[in-house]
């Protein structure tokens, strides 16, 4: 069991999230806690340290929390560091407006993909996807950064793919290690993976939604788990040809930091049903982005040889 010290921070940090996934709302120590999953005579302390410090506001008449001025400072701090998310924001609305569409930029935080940035037209199926919002960096999501990675992170994300409720870990059968070896292969090669609409990503979206809204709700992780399991890696578009016609949920393209790792992804969510050289013609676009941002932070793309080590 974790020591007390422990609990608290985890605490806060699930408070700061919750808040982070509604922004602009105001809570009350009831609905905090049933957010978090904690009693609210454990978790009045931890807001209470969070009030102290500016973290958060409370109302004096509704006794509701909001976030507090001090995370501003925080947050320049953080972009000071993180220069790509302020840099892309007006890349993405300016692409998103290009293609009457929406823009997503994520990064990679430990076993989460972390979306950092929202651009342009939302729809029925994006409106959950917002500042924020974590989604499993397991398969068959994240191939944009596995691409460009090493063995042992592919070997970690099959893992996180893998695990069931007693702790053991499945093995991957050999179509799907083939099939994700030939999508790491073709991102490589043209640059951009593509992704195809289908049902299951759909539900999966939705509760992505719901379990970053309602973190601690009985069976939605396990209901994340069993969609992505479901989805498994038949979902990107590997083979296309000029004529035909596809149904595209997104087109993913990677920014390159100055050790030519990825560090930032771009995503530019479908809007209809695309023909291959259309699709080509937009996944231009969505690239050229990318390497703008690349080289505003000073970084590069890595070389072939860089490429055949990730392989």
């Amino acid at each position: 069991m974790p020591a007390p010290s422990a609990r608290s921070a985890t605490r806060a940090v699930s408070v700061l999230d919750y808040f982070t996934t509604n922004p602009g709302r105001a809570f009350t120590l009831s609905e905090l806690s049933a957010a978090v999953g904690a009693s609210p005579s454990s978790l009045s302390s931890v807001l209470q340290a969070l009030l102290d410090k500016g973290y958060l506001v409370r109302h004096p008449r509704h006794k509701t929390y909001e976030l507090g001025p001090a995370l501003v400072a925080v947050g320049h701090a953080a972009i000071a560091r993180h220069p790509v998310v302020d840099l892309a924001r007006p890349e993405l609305a300016r692409l998103a407006a290009e293609i009457d569409s929406e823009c997503i930029g994520s990064v990679v935080l430990g076993e989460d993909l972390l979306i950092l940035a929202v651009e342009g037209r939302a729809t029925q199926r994006t409106r959950g996807l917002t500042v924020g919002v974590r989604i499993p960096f397991m398969p068959p999501f994240g191939e944009i950064w596995l691409a460009y990675g090493g063995p042992g992170e592919i070997e970690r994300w099959w893992e996180r793919g893998s695990r069931h409720p007693d702790g053991v870990l499945g093995t991957p059968d050999a179509d799907s290690v083939a099939r994700l070896r030939a999508a790491l292969d073709e991102v490589r090669s043209r640059g951009y993976a593509v992704v195809l609409r289908n049902a299951l990503l759909t539900a999966f979206g939705e509760a992505i939604t719901l379990h970053n809204h309602r973190p601690v709700a009985d069976g939605l992780r396990e209901r994340v788990q069993e969609l992505a399991e479901a989805i498994g890696t038949h979902y990107e578009l590997l083979d296309s040809h000029p004529e035909e016609t596809y149904e595209v949920e997104m087109i993913i393209a990677p920014v390159f930091g100055p050790d030519g790792a990825v560090v930032f992804a771009i995503s530019l969510v479908c809007h209809g049903t695309w023909t291959g050289a259309e699709i080509g013609r937009i996944a231009d676009r969505v690239v050229d982005t990318g390497l703008g941002l690349t080289r505003a932070i000073g970084g590069r793309v890595p070389s072939a040889d860089e490429q055949r080590t990730a392989s």
